[in-house]
Formats: structure tokens, C-alpha cells, sequence
């Protein structure tokens, strides 16, 4: 999905590192993770100050999708968006073509959610996220939010297009515990358990 306001003839972006630059993200990061979310903006702020707004790379990208991933964290839905029309260094010109440590689309999604006329635009990059993560609950979580028992057929559609990949199957169920079909639920749970009882690839929590 093209959200991003670059040139559709932008040249692919020159990498470059900066080691003051990749130090402030490093921190930056970091302070996301502890929830000290103005301190960690305003080293974002710095970094991309040094960086180079012709030749955008791959650190200012990472910084931008921290700092989304700050708005996204803070509920600031109209900062998210406004980050992703009007920052002109991003590298690429659509959210698919951008390599972050974050979920991008995903924190897309849940700014463009909270206005009623532009949901059907979150729907779209959520679905998008999951056919290629499926492993990823983030992404199943806010598709239950948003989409509730609409969401079944395109969970049937990710656990048919990869049989070995439990999580379709995992949500399926959640889905349906949560609406009271409690018997298909449990079907659904026991087909994810049949491809994988450990679930072990997933984080501790999860």
C-alpha cells in the first residue's frame, strides 16, 4: 500500500553510516523498551537531524520507524500519519518497501483505525502485514479488534495458504472463544496443537 508522499522516480537511496547517528538510535531503542518515550524522541530528533535528507538510508528509515513506533505507543494516531505523508527522508515510497526493526504497518494501521473514514485503509495494511508474517500475534490481535468475527475468513484463507504455521489457526480459535462457539474453538485449538503442541518458536508470553 503506497502511503508514503516520494516521488514514484526517486532513485534507490545511498546507504550511509553515521556513528554518532546509529549511537542515538541504539539509545533511542533502548529507552523505548523502558517506556521513557520523550527522552527517546528527542534523541530521534537529533539523529535525524544528522542525517543526510538526499541520501536516506537505511539508519534514518530505522529511525523514523522508531519514532512511529513512539507516536503509536502514545496514542498520538494523527502524529503517526503526518510522520508518514510528510517526512521526507524515508527511503522508499510504500510501507513494503521499507526494512525496520518495528511494525510499521502495523502501528499505519491502528492510526489510520481510529478515524471511521479511513479504517477500511487499516484493514487493508493489516491484512497485507499478515500474508507476510504470519507468525507475528501483534498483527492478529489488532486484526481481532478490528475486523471481530469478519476477521474468520482471512484467518482461514492464511491457515490454508501455509499448513504449517499454527497462528492462523491459534487466532481462529481466540476468535472463536470470544463470540461463544466454543466447540469450534476448541477444533481450531487442537489443529494448532496437531501442527505444533510446543509453539516453541514464539516468544516467552506468547
Amino acid at each position: 500500500l503506497t502511503t508514503l508522499n516520494k516521488p514514484a522516480d526517486a532513485n534507490p537511496p545511498a546507504k550511509h553510516s553515521d556513528p554518532v547517528e546509529g549511537a542515538l538510535l541504539e539509545a533511542a531503542e533502548a529507552l523505548i523498551k523502558t517506556n521513557q518515550l520523550g527522552t527517546a524522541e528527542t534523541l530521534l530528533s537529533r539523529a535525524l537531524a544528522r542525517s543526510n535528507a538526499g541520501e536516506p538510508g537505511w539508519e534514518t528509515d530505522r529511525a523514523l520507524g522508531a519514532l512511529a513506533e513512539i507516536y503509536d505507543r502514545a496514542q498520538r494516531p494523527a502524529d503517526v500519519i503526518k510522520l508518514l505523508t510528510d517526512a521526507p527522508q524515508w527511503s522508499g515510497r510504500d510501507l513494503s518497501d521499507l526494512s525496520l526493526r518495528t511494525p510499521l504497518q502495523l502501528y499505519a494501521a491502528r492510526a489510520f483505525a481510529s478515524n471511521p473514514t479511513t479504517k477500511d485503509k487499516a484493514l487493508t495494511l493489516v491484512h497485507a502485514y499478515l500474508e507476510k508474517n504470519s507468525g507475528d500475534d501483534k498483527g492478529y490481535a489488532l486484526l481481532l479488534d478490528l475486523e471481530g468475527e469478519n476477521a474468520l475468513p482471512f484467518l482461514e484463507k492464511l491457515a490454508a495458504s501455509d499448513r504449517w504455521e499454527e497462528r492462523p489457526l491459534i487466532w481462529k480459535a481466540e476468535l472463536l472463544r470470544r463470540t461463544g462457539h466454543l466447540l469450534d474453538a476448541e477444533k481450531a485449538a487442537r489443529a494448532a496443537l496437531a501442527i505444533d503442541p510446543t509453539d516453541g518458536e514464539e516468544p516467552q508470553g506468547d
